[in-house]
């Protein structure tokens, strides 16, 4: 049955509109063009490809029936993320959805947080692992510990994996007893863990972990025990849970939104990592949870990596870092001395730089500070008194008796305002508006775009498949051996461009010139002072700098490296290859270079140069004194010049890796239309092309209005 909009009330209804026009292809394609349909829904024999084009239909479609987006709360334990969001929904800790961290070792199954009507009973309900994602546990925990993993296999039956885990159990144990004389607690913990798992699957798996995963309900005051596991050496039939599904009343967040509470990257146990990633692709936004404690963390830096990828370079405004414990630093963390200049302000830049999230997507937050302030407008509304803000953060008064901000926030104008959030009332009510305005409406957006790609690329895909299937029911079987040879030759093309690494060759060109650009137009300014050069930087330098590349790559990098391509195909071509026109196209070379300059390199390189722009450049390593008349932006010229030239190199790097990906599709794109042309088992043979021409005009009919 075709979609409905009530079906999908996260997409708009011209989606739901594409989509059933491409579901109705498809039934069409598999019941016409049976043979087909079936090499399409083949899996790939390559790992890394996409999946076959009726799983990503199916995909696609659940997607556009789900009911809420999903927004991911990512952070080790203890480092309040918790407490914030219960601070959000404004409740008092014993009644809240998210118990808060108890500062001993756990194992946790993922929350997964949504609204209910204000006024009803919340509602729990449990997903426990099916056999597939218990065996991927097994294997990181076997990992963890150093033991060899277990072959994978979704049709293991509950006894198999029983008598693997008895195999197991022993060598766990030998390992737990090992580490009783170990100091590292850590050890100790994954370890016992690990026992505690297999016992645990071997005595309530066999009701409860099934190929496909066993719902039940739960009772929401024993919340706490189902995500947190603490350490010790009992089984539970909890340990084996994937998901809590927690509904609870409130209206602080909007019923199409979904929180996930997840244990981020670098908790003590190290499975929970493999846990984050795993739901890294199914989350639409995120918020990242550090305390001011560790803001120069690692696995923020790599998270940031992970959601980039899944989100295709776009970040903006659905992912936020959100600083916690601004209420708890010293005088010295908040304003430097001489002996240790450098201030939280200065390290949190350095992790946005790294990571390259923009300044204006971090939220401070104070939760205690929140608590304070919102008991004292119960007798006293309005702004608490400047010398009880500065007892409570920490902060100095000026001689006048007004908030001395810490300077260091001059040179960081988007994080004062966050940081004057915190001033003002603990920051806890800003960061619950960007969840329900910023955050939502940037994740609906790219939601309904992303859907839009996905029905647009499958149709393309579908489309592809279908004049090769018109063309080759006109072929001889000379021809479509030509075809076969011709799949082989772009293999080798592929390798051959990798191998003389082609695109980082033409891309140094690039970084030539750019550098070149920089330091004609830095000459004059080196001399000015350091106030005019942070300005320069922002209004001339990063923009032209970024335009110009832009411009370089079009119109001279990318057609370099088409017409290499292109070459090094047209050689392989002559060497003894049958000629062989594609359709529409004419030959292979002849089809690679016409879909290579299709290709709009200015938008899927776009957000490599706009980091020359938007990753924040002036992030202090040493302190100047006020006096100094460079103290602004605190950058030496020299620092400056090599803080650039790093910059630029990074860019290049990226667009290099950026070419160089896209050229791998497009080289695959034209081996997979070799291949279908060349399997001549693959390809159904009506007696005319009516059918193949109707289902080529339907499917470019979705593709343009889809774009």
């Amino acid at each position: 049955m075709p979609l409905t909009p009530a079906d999908c009330p996260l997409t708009t209804p011209e989606i739901v509109g594409l989509y059933n026009r491409l579901d109705a292809v498809a039934a069409r394609a598999e019941k016409e063009l049976p043979r087909l349909w079936a090499a399409l829904a083949a899996p790939d024999t390559n790992p890394e490809a996409l999946p076959p084009v009726p799983v990503r239909i199916g995909s696609l479609e659940s997607v556009l029936r789900r009911l809420r987006y999903r927004v991911g709360f990512l952070g080790r334990s203890q480092v309040g993320k918790s407490t914030t969001f219960n601070n959000v929904l404004g409740v008092k800790k014993e009644d809240s959805p998210s118990k808060e961290g108890r500062g001993e070792p756990t194992t946790s199954a993922v929350t997964r947080l949504f609204r209910v009507a204000p006024g009803s009973p919340p509602i729990c309900r449990l997903w426990f692992m099916n056999r597939l994602q218990y065996q991927q546990r097994r294997n990181d925990l076997c990992r963890t510990n150093g033991l060899p993993e277990v072959p994978i296999d979704a049709a293991k039956d509950h006894r198999s994996l029983a008598q693997e885990n008895d195999s197991l159990l022993g060598q766990v144990e030998s390992l737990a007893a090992a580490a009783v004389a170990s100091a590292d607690l850590t050890i100790k913990h994954r370890r016992r863990y690990f026992a505690r798992l297999l016992k645990s699957f071997n005595k309530f798996g066999e009701r409860l972990v099934k190929p496909e995963a066993v719902q039940a309900p739960g009772e929401y005051a024993r919340r706490a025990d189902y995500a947190n596991h603490p350490d010790g050496d009992a089984v539970s039939e909890y340990l084996l849970l994937r998901e809590v599904e927690i509904g609870f009343p409130t209206d602080k967040i909007d019923d199409k939104l979904e929180m996930i509470d997840l244990p981020g990257l670098g908790s003590q146990n190290v499975e929970d990592d493999s846990l984050t990633l795993a739901y890294l692709p199914t989350l639409d936004g995120g918020l990242l949870f550090q305390s001011t404690e560790q803001v120069a963390s690692i696995e923020v830096i790599r998270l940031l990596g992970e959601f980039r990828r899944e989100f295709r370079s776009d970040l903006t405004n659905r992912v936020w870092m959100v600083i916690t414990r601004f209420d708890g630093l010293g005088q010295t963390t908040l304003y430097g001395d001489e002996a240790s200049p450098a201030t939280v302000f200065d390290s949190l830049d350095r992790t946005l730089r790294d990571g390259g999230l923009p300044h204006n997507q971090v939220l401070f937050v104070g939760n205690e500070f929140y608590k304070t302030f919102l008991a004292a407008q119960a007798t006293s509304p309005g702004p608490l008194p400047a010398e009880r803000v500065c007892d409570l953060l920490k902060l100095r008064l000026t001689p006048d008796g007004a908030i001395d901000l810490p300077s260091a926030l001059e040179r960081y104008p988007v994080l004062r305002d966050a940081y004057n959030r915190v001033v003002e009332n603990g920051g806890v009510p800003w960061v619950r508006e960007v969840i329900a305005k910023t955050l939502y409406a940037a994740v609906q957006k790219k939601v309904q775009e992303d859907a839009r790609r996905e029905i647009r690329e499958v149709a393309t895909i579908l489309q592809n498949r279908v004049v090769a299937g018109r063309e080759q029911s006109a072929m001889n079987i000379d021809q479509i051996t030509a075809a076969a040879q011709w799949e082989a030759a772009v293999q080798a093309a592929a390798d051959q461009i990798e191998e003389k690494r082609v695109t980082e060759e033409l891309a140094r060109g690039l970084g030539k010139t750019l550098r070149g650009l920089f330091n004609t137009l830095c000459g004059p300014a080196m001399r000015a002072s350091l106030d005019a050069l942070v300005q320069r930087h922002t209004d001339q330098f990063a923009p032209l700098l970024r335009t110009r590349g832009m411009v370089e790559v079009k119109a001279e990098v990318w057609p370099k490296i088409v017409q290499k391509v292109v070459g090094i195909l047209e050689d392989l071509g002559q060497k003894g290859l049958t000629p062989l026109n594609l359709p529409g196209t004419g030959s292979p070379a002849d089809t690679l270079r016409k879909a290579l300059e299709k290709d709009t390199v200015t938008e899927w390189l776009g957000p490599v140069f706009d980091s020359i722009v938007t990753v924040p450049l002036f992030g202090p390593e040493k302190r100047r004194q006020p006096a100094d008349p460079g103290f602004a932006p605190n950058l030496s010229i020299d620092e400056y010049r090599k803080i650039m030239t790093g910059k630029l190199d990074a860019v290049i790097g990226e667009v290099a890796h950026t070419i160089a990906g896209r050229l791998r599709e497009r080289l695959e794109d034209l081996q997979r239309q070799l291949g279908w042309l060349g399997n001549v088992g693959a390809n159904d043979a009506p007696g005319d092309t009516a059918t193949y021409d109707d289902l080529i005009r339907e499917l470019e009919g979705i593709i343009n209005d889809a774009r």
